[in-house]
């Protein structure tokens, strides 16, 4: 039993870790939506009066060439790395991210 101690402490510690980052992530995702949101509301209000002039085609475009490019997807591997750099207790680490983006 003793051997197994720190094994358990290491896999809580990654665990509840994990459930903060989640939970952290899913926050900021929802604060990041509601922000996007006001400023697009914002930059329509200001179009409608005629005081800014967007061009939507070149906002499409930009995303497009982003998307093909896969910014998207390397910024999401680089997160993971950066997030399981040196951490023994991964696999707890992961799963508590994913109760803690599920409960946020």
């Amino acid at each position: 039993m003793d051997m197994l101690t720190p094994l358990l402490q290491q896999l809580g510690f990654g665990g509840l870790a994990g459930l903060c980052v989640g939970y952290f992530a899913k926050k900021a995702a929802k604060m990041t939506a509601l922000l996007l949101g006001c400023l697009f509301v914002l930059l329509q209000v200001l179009a409608y009066y005629n005081i800014v002039s967007i061009n939507w085609g070149g906002v499409s475009q930009a995303f497009d060439t982003a998307a093909e490019t896969g910014v998207f997807e390397n910024a999401m591997a680089s997160l993971k790395r950066v997030l399981l750099h040196n951490v023994p207790f991964g696999a707890a680490f992961m799963g508590g991210v994913a109760v803690g983006a599920k409960k946020g």
